[in-house]
């Protein structure tokens, strides 16, 4: 509808002229370019090549497992599920420590950042079975639940460290001169002993970093061997960004979750790793309502040099909110810094749970689950329903 006395009004987009054309193709093409060359650089990870699907991965998985003596015929009663996973602790230490490589090849051969699991289970829990399967096919581990009621041998320590040790060089063909047995332990169960050997690996990674190899022996038989890439805590707990001439490095000293009303410390370190001095302002800002302390200040930092600031903060009582950032300002820079947020949880018990009976049996607790209301617990205790943030 138009009105008397007014004219509808009409926008047109101007249409670039061929000149403009070229030189838009001409810059995307060249960030395209620089994009495939720096990336793989920049995050080592993203350089996985997948070269099989679903399909083949479990043919793989299946021809591994009967390869180390399972019974596969059991398989074809059993849930199958197939998916394809990221490893998140390894992303981290590839992108703050200088991997070679060499490095980089022989983890991935090992323990790949990305694989497939192949899993096999039923509706009771009782049965599962596992494979990984690496982006271009090869299988490198595999693991086998068995109940506890499952009849087996009870070997010494001695036996069981040989028996796996057999098993890694004659059937993984392993060179077990490379690795050492790091722990053992053992448990004993109803008619069985189970053993858990720990070996790593002896190659020299940058850092602290570790390649382990965890294996499980149930009664004479080997049901477990999973490599595991070891990393101190420090790197899941740490956030490193180069800007300008300056590396700032952002340390958790506990989880960064945002429990209502709990402190969270954090450090944060700058190091100046120009060929000149460097003057560095910093500033810490913290969403409304959040409390704050630091010594967060101007610096000037000689080349080489690093300084580190602690800093504390605190979201408020009534904290709802599932993710947050921090913003930290260096120079003419804004760094996000994540903070997750907490879950509200209802939890209730202990209970009787006599030889596990209590996984089969529903309690009043479970049937009415009514907030305030008090239900006899382990050992005649009065216990209600409460309500408590997690993690």
């Amino acid at each position: 509808m138009q009105l008397p006395g007014l004219r509808k009004k009409e926008s047109r987009m101007k249409k670039p002229s061929k000149i403009e054309y070229i030189v838009w193709s001409i810059l995307g093409a060249t960030g395209l370019i620089l994009f495939l060359i720096y990336q793989p650089q920049v995050v080592p990870l993203s350089k996985v090549k997948v070269s099989i699907g679903r399909a083949e991965a479990a043919r793989t998985a299946v021809s591994y497992l009967e390869t180390h003596g399972f019974d596969v015929t059991e398989l074809d009663s059993l849930y199958r599920a197939v998916r394809f996973l990221p490893s998140p602790i390894q992303e981290r230490p590839y992108q703050i420590l200088n991997f070679s490589d060499e490095d980089y090849e022989f983890l991935e051969e090992r323990s790949p950042a990305n694989y497939w699991q192949v899993s096999w289970f039923d509706n009771s829990g009782t049965q599962l079975y596992q494979a990984f399967v690496s982006p271009d096919g090869r299988a490198f581990g595999f693991d086998h639940f068995v109940p506890e009621d499952v009849p087996g041998d009870s070997l010494t320590r001695e036996e069981a460290e040989e028996v796996m040790d057999d098993f890694l060089e004659t059937k993984l063909h392993l060179n077990l001169d490379k690795y050492e047995l790091l722990e053992v332990s053992s448990d004993k169960q109803k008619s069985r002993m189970d053993y858990f050997l720990t070996y790593y690996s002896k190659y020299d990674f940058p850092g602290e970093i570790q390649l382990q190899l965890r294996t499980t022996l149930r009664g004479d038989q080997v049901h477990r061997v999973v490599t595991f890439f070891s990393t101190p805590e420090r790197f899941t707990n740490e956030s490193v960004t180069e800007l300008e001439g300056l590396r700032v490095s952002v340390q958790f000293l506990d989880p960064p979750i945002g429990r209502p009303g709990n402190a969270l410390r954090m450090s944060f370190e700058f190091t100046n790793i120009g060929d000149e001095a460097a003057k560095v302002t910093t500033a810490l800002a913290v969403p409304e309502g959040w409390e704050l302390a630091t010594k967060l200040s101007a610096i000037e930092l000689q080349p080489g040099k690093s300084n580190s600031f602690p800093a504390v903060v605190k979201p408020p009582a009534v904290h709802t909110s599932t993710f947050e950032n921090l913003r930290l300002k260096v120079n003419k820079h804004e760094l996000l810094i994540p903070i997750f947020g907490s879950q509200l949880w209802y939890h209730v018990g202990p209970f009787v749970n006599h030889e596990g009976s209590g996984f089969d049996r529903e309690f009043p607790a479970e049937a009415n689950i009514a907030l305030g209301q008090v239900f006899n617990a382990r050992s005649d205790l009065p216990v209600e329903w409460t309500a408590e943030h997690f993690p």
